[in-house]
């Protein structure tokens, strides 16, 4: 399983979601391995730490899309030192973390929001 990173709208009119974009945010390992880490707090991180729960379901819009976006920029940024800390390739954090900011920005774009699940 992956965890899955969407952008999503809601209909004014009729409350239906629509997804705008997708992107994998790594493998179900990666809550633990990667988002659960202290590092990321170290670093600074608040709501990336929040992907660690098992089988998350999260939702990020408004001021806190701008927050996520920002953290997501100093996790590329940091992905030398997470990837010492957590085994897990520079390479590899930086182009999750780089899509990731794609659905960020898509959904500041839209005007709406990002799911995690």
């Amino acid at each position: 399983m992956s965890l899955r990173f969407t952008a999503t709208i809601v209909d004014p009119v009729t409350q239906k979601r629509e997804d705008l974009i997708s992107v994998g945010a790594g493998p179900e390992i990666y809550a633990s391995q990667l988002y659960e880490h202290s590092v990321l707090r170290e670093i600074g991180l608040k709501l990336l730490p929040e992907m660690a729960q098992e089988r998350p379901n999260l939702e990020y819009s408004g001021a806190d899309l701008g927050l996520l976006d920002a953290e997501l920029v100093v996790l590329c940024e940091m992905a030398h030192i997470v990837s010492q800390q957590t085994g897990i390739d520079a390479d590899n954090i930086k182009e999750r973390a780089t899509a990731m900011r794609e659905v960020v920005n898509e959904a500041q774009r839209m005007g709406g929001s990002v799911d995690l699940w």
